[in-house]
This record gives C-alpha cells, sequence and structure tokens, in this order.
C-alpha cells in the first residue's frame, strides 16, 4: 500500500448530513462570504461585494468594470454595451443561403 488512509475517528465535517436526528441551531455558524464574512441568505448573495445583472440576476464584481457576457456585448467603435439578443444573431435562426451552394 502507497498511501496512509484517513484513520476511522477522524471526524468528517459533512458527518451531520448522515444523522437523521442532526438540527441545526441559531447559534451555529452559516454560509458565509468569503470576502466580508457577512453572513448570506439561501442565494448566497453578498450586496456588499456583489452586484446582479440586471437582465439574468448573474452575479457580477461590484467593484470593479466587470458586465454580464451573457447579456451585453461591448462595442469599442461605440464604446457602449450593446443588448447581445440584439447584436448577434439567435443561433437558432435559419441562415440564408445561396443557391449555387445548394448543387
Amino acid at each position: 500500500m502507497n498511501y496512509f488512509p484517513s484513520p476511522p475517528s477522524s471526524p468528517s465535517p459533512f458527518e451531520h448530513l448522515d444523522d437523521p436526528d442532526y438540527v441545526t441551531t441559531d447559534n451555529e455558524a452559516g454560509i458565509v462570504c468569503g470576502s466580508c464574512n457577512k453572513a448570506l441568505g439561501t442565494d448566497w448573495f453578498c450586496p456588499n461585494c456583489h452586484k446582479k445583472c440586471s437582465t439574468c440576476n448573474r452575479i457580477l464584481a461590484l467593484n470593479t468594470d466587470d458586465y454580464c457576457t451573457r447579456c451585453w456585448v461591448y462595442v469599442p467603435s461605440k464604446n457602449t454595451f450593446v443588448s447581445r439578443q440584439k447584436y448577434l444573431p439567435s443561433p437558432t435562426s435559419k441562415s440564408i443561403t445561396s443557391s449555387s451552394h445548394l448543387h
């Protein structure tokens, strides 16, 4: 054997998940933001450190020029952001083909 197995007495951080009688208490540490240590809600969103895309609610960095690449395209020639749906054709739309390519 080329490895050392974990001793059976090692506690697992997830042991309580197997215990049907386990009850969470209010004084237990919940999920906290990794940046500011604020307790997070069920959506894991921290308004102190992040912002949400106004279109799809994707979580973005708060204090940066970060923008949602799912919903917006930056157009350098216009120095502005344009809705991705308006700027790019839909992948499901039919493209026009030349009849010469159909032979």
